[in-house]
């Protein structure tokens, strides 16, 4: 299936909207994408909304731990907003959950990083 990016430039973070499948097909473009949008701008927190990501794989998993390491090297935060049960497992099964914040939607994600200001915390250390 194919994966869909849409980035959208906030006044208080960099929001990327997935749409299909973040596998080992496409994870490449993601996370090319985004990087490019995180390195683009100021803004420190990295919202993934994730309403109609319906699987990742390990390729996937990969590049989020890619994303969230080139946001924190910013001093930000990334969001995860939206997330599907099965997915949500997935972060759980791997261990990924501390790495990230989230938000049970993108409204709300967006209303945390502007409450939070230019930068928030990091909740978890990232390593190799």
């Amino acid at each position: 299936m194919k994966v869909t990016i849409e980035i959208v430039d906030q006044s208080h973070a960099t929001l990327a909207i997935l749409d299909g499948h973040l596998d080992s097909t496409h994870y490449e473009r993601v996370e090319r994408e985004v990087a490019a949008a995180i390195e683009a701008t100021t803004h420190r927190s990295l919202i993934l909304d994730f309403g109609d990501v319906s699987f990742v794989s390990s390729a996937g998993l990969r590049t989020l731990i890619n994303l969230i390491k080139r946001t924190r090297t910013r001093g930000g935060t990334v969001w995860l907003a939206a997330v599907r049960p099965p997915v949500q497992q997935v972060f759980e099964l791997s261990g990924l959950t501390s790495l990230f914040r989230s938000a049970p939607a993108r409204a709300e994600a967006l209303r945390e990083t502007a409450a939070a200001g230019p930068g928030t915390a990091p909740v978890a250390a990232v390593t190799k």
